[in-house]
């Protein structure tokens, strides 16, 4: 039987910081995506909480992420977004071992597989926040200590509007508000709850464009000093 979880991220659009580049605005927005969202085959890794998640996830789990609290461009109130769902189909001990089963597959690897040639993403295509270098040698670090790495594909998946959650309502469903500092373990009918907010298909763009519409935002909100959560 699988187990279901309930995690959270940091989505790009967090700080509505300009970016020349056209990604989507709930993507993760960590210079090593976690998960992946935009690959066919997003994985999870320890690079954002070490070996507390990932160690404990196994073939035909299932992962729904929903965004931090917080007042994103074009919310009236601050809420979650709920905006992923993922199953698991393979685990590895390391992410060397999973970027051979990526390559044998003919697929560019995720942006979150540290190995030899596949760096980070620009600071422009992140949240910000901290220097690349600094952020590149936490996860180093992180990826040669805790090395489980789990390959999944998207079943449901909106990063472009995906629906916002209330505190009431995720009171309703929880019976508080859950925490998710290391992937919470949740029911299936607590994940099915959630999961039915997503449609039942995988919105990467915005209709007719190559890039994420335009969405009316508020003035740009003071960073906090570190991106939270990694």
């Amino acid at each position: 039987m699988p187990n279901y979880f309930l995690n959270t991220f940091w989505p790009r659009s967090w700080n509505n910081w300009p970016s020349p580049y056209p990604d989507p605005p709930y993507c993760d927005s960590s210079i090593r995506r976690e998960p992946d969202f935009e690959h066919r085959y997003p994985s999870i890794s320890c690079l954002c909480r070490k070996g507390k998640f990932a160690p404990r996830l196994a073939k035909e789990d299932e992962i729904l992420y929903m965004t931090v609290l917080w007042t994103f461009p074009g919310d009236d109130q601050p809420g979650w977004h709920v905006v992923a769902s993922l199953r698991v189909i393979e685990t590895f001990i390391s992410h060397k071992a999973a970027a051979v089963w990526y390559r044998e597959r003919h697929l560019q690897l995720p942006s979150n597989c540290m190995v030899v040639g596949n760096g980070p993403l620009p600071i422009a295509r992140s949240g910000g926040g901290r220097p690349l270098a600094e952020w590149e040698a936490e996860y180093a670090e992180r990826a040669r200590v805790h090395g489980t790495f789990a390959v999944c594909e998207p079943t449901r998946m909106d990063l472009v509007r995906p629906p916002q959650i209330l505190r009431q309502e995720l009171v309703g469903i929880f019976g508080g508000i859950p925490g998710t500092q290391a992937g919470k373990k949740i029911s299936k009918r607590e994940f099915d709850s959630l999961c039915a907010l997503l449609p039942d298909r995988i919105v990467l763009k915005g209709p007719g464009s190559s890039s994420a519409p335009t969405r009316t935002t508020r003035p740009r909100r003071a960073c906090p000093p570190r991106r939270r959560g990694c």
